[in-house]
């Protein structure tokens, strides 16, 4: 779930009418335009102690609307021979969440991935500075995308693709790869001066390498694992919520019909949205106190809300989240 949303129209969001009234009666008279401040709003909320609070009562709040939309299809739906329908549905569903889910995965294992790869990289430049100090030879900039190629073919390409489309694309990639570095090291096959030194120097590094490469690839192993754990979990628990919740329906229909359901999901709604529209109100209305602390003490005349310009003299923003303790 997006985390901004609910604080879309708070854009707007400006504190002279509570900050001016400070100075009305304290400031001199000056030809020079008004001292103007700027909070980032969104950074703000996010940092906000309550924020966390605020996000879960709202993923709850989409969670329970999102149920009770699931248990109206099922209460338009005819008993009957429609409960078969609905078992077929659930199987859909779990199909459905199980896909999604395989993609978050490989989503995931790819950014971790990514992220190994960069500390590779440096790892592997770190080394290259190091080893070529003692061989006093100067790469040049074919011997270094030879480097580069080659640790990218050797770390790159071990997730498995989403899909056949993702997968065509990659091996392209490989042999374009696998191709360029054939003709980078053909042509430097020719080359004399450095050529010996270099192969050496490439040896020892990939050499050192090897330790740091295996323990990237334990790393994006156990956090696979982690994650493929995690996500099955979510799964189960959501497909048993669903199946619940089916039941539920089936037997509530039998007794009690639509017209007290329909009332009593609107009563849980509406307390729920109640909760979440109060935690986003004490939020928003705590960052506007410290902004107009801070705009006193500063003596500012004016604060916007992501509102930055020529004009503007100061960013509260940083501040603000530092008052939070954080």
């Amino acid at each position: 779930m997006g985390k901004g949303p609910i604080f879309a129209l708070l854009g707007i969001f400006v504190c002279a009418a509570s900050i001016g009234s400070y100075y009305v009666h304290h400031q001199p008279v000056s030809l020079q335009g008004p001292r103007i401040g700027v909070v980032r709003l969104q950074e703000v909320v996010e940092k906000h102690p309550n924020f966390h609070s605020y996000d879960e009562q709202k993923k709850e709040l989409l969670r329970l609307e999102a149920q009770r939309d699931r248990e109206d299809e099922l209460l338009k739906s005819k008993l009957g021979t429609e409960v078969g329908k609905s078992e077929e549905h659930l199987k859909q569903l779990e199909s459905n969440l199980t896909e999604s889910l395989n993609q978050e995965l490989q989503t995931k294992i790819a950014l971790r991935e990514a992220e190994l790869n960069q500390e590779l990289a440096a790892k592997q430049r770190e080394l290259i500075e190091q080893y070529r100090k003692n061989y006093k030879v100067e790469p040049s900039e074919a011997d270094i995308e030879i480097v580069n190629l080659q640790l990218w073919l050797t770390t790159e390409m071990k997730v498995k693709p989403i899909d056949e489309e993702q997968r065509k694309r990659w091996d392209t990639l490989k042999a374009e790869k696998e191709q360029r570095l054939s003709d980078l090291l053909a042509q430097r096959s020719h080359r004399i001066n450095g050529s010996q030194q270099w192969k050496d120097l490439e040896a020892k590094v990939a050499e050192a390498m090897v330790p740091a490469q295996t323990e990237a690839q334990q790393k994006l192993s156990a956090y696979a694992t982690e994650q493929a754990k995690a996500l099955g979990a979510q799964r189960d628990q959501s497909m048993k919520g669903l199946v619940d919740s089916q039941q539920e329906v089936l037997a509530k229909v039998h007794r009690e019909g639509t017209t007290l359901w329909d009332a009593e999901w609107e009563q849980r709604l509406a307390q729920k949205r109640d909760e979440v529209q109060a935690l986003h109100d004490a939020i928003l209305e705590d960052i506007r106190v410290r902004a107009g602390v801070l705009a006193r003490a500063k003596q500012l005349d004016l604060v916007l809300v992501d509102h930055i310009t020529d004009r503007t003299d100061m960013d509260l923003t940083e501040e603000i989240i530092q008052s939070y303790g954080q």
